[in-house]
């Protein structure tokens, strides 16, 4: 019997300033990876005006809901949440790709966040940027 749903795994994920996509070819270039913002600890609270999240999921089938949240590491706070989208998994040997633009996050200290993923409500994945002065 064929199963209805299977999680997807996190094939790749990346934080970016921005993901465009090319015309005609379908695809997608990513703009300005980064882990860490330098910003002096008298900028904050701090508002990244953007950050995108990149990712692609494989391995899934069925409909899933899907969303992004922001945490502040040190305080295990959540700081932001994305809407939720959905995505669709027709067969295993499907590839999907997914787009987050995150605009104004309010950042209120230095120090560490995690950028997580979240596929029915569950944690797949995660990346930890730094914003202020590196160590």
């Amino acid at each position: 019997m064929k199963p209805t749903f299977v999680f997807p795994v996190a094939k790749q994920f990346f934080v970016c300033d921005d993901v465009v996509a090319e015309g005609g070819s379908g695809k997608q270039h990513v703009v300005g990876l980064f882990n860490a913002v330098r910003i002096s600890p008298s900028q904050f609270p701090y508002q990244l005006g953007k950050l995108c999240v990149f990712a692609e999921f494989g391995d899934g089938m069925g409909a899933v809901p899907f969303h992004v949240e922001i945490l502040d590491s040190e305080e295990d706070r959540l700081l932001f949440r994305s809407q939720s989208r959905r995505l669709e998994f027709p067969d295993r040997n499907t590839y999907v790709k997914v787009v987050v633009r995150l605009l104004d996050c309010r950042f209120p200290r230095p120090g560490d966040y995690a950028v997580q993923l979240y596929c029915r409500g569950e944690f797949l994945d995660d990346r930890v940027i730094h914003l202020g002065e590196l160590p």
